[in-house]
């Protein structure tokens, strides 16, 4: 998969790579991994998201993200385009930070915080942001819709 195509795609893969090397190897490593074909249905909820990971080998991988959520994360929407920047600056606050918990569940053997098949599904939510940077807002509980 090339690398994420808006700035809110490649600011969730930055945020994940500023954790470290247990977090950048993996999501440098899983680029290809989440090619077309190999991340499916994934699933986004609060705190949550998910996604089946099909590896080199042909496995099937059920990898889980935990993320804090809450209304202290809050970023309402904008109403008028003036609001535009403010709205953007708001909702870089909720993308992850190197000190917040975020935990990644895939039964594969690595012990690892962050597998390449964990790996494959931050690429593949990069890749979401990419088409609606509202999908963070629902990632982290917080409703969607615009506001008036």
């Amino acid at each position: 998969m090339p690398r994420s195509g808006s700035v809110w795609g490649a600011r969730w893969i930055a945020a994940l790579e500023a954790r470290g090397p247990d977090f950048s190897r993996p999501i440098a490593r899983a680029r290809a991994l989440s090619g077309a074909g190999h991340v499916a249905e994934l699933t986004i909820a609060p705190g949550l998201a998910t996604g089946r990971v099909m590896d080199r080998r042909g496995l099937k991988r059920e990898v889980r993200m935990e993320i804090e959520q809450g209304e202290h994360l809050a970023a309402p929407a904008p109403v008028h385009s003036a609001q535009v920047e403010a709205f953007a600056a708001r909702l870089e606050r909720l993308l992850p930070t190197t000190d917040e918990r975020l935990m990644f569940r895939c039964p594969c053997a690595s012990g690892r915080p962050l597998c390449r098949h964990g790996a494959a599904l931050s690429h593949a939510l990069a890749a979401a942001l990419d088409s609606d940077p509202t999908v963070l807002l629902e990632l982290r509980g917080l409703p969607r819709a615009m506001s008036s």
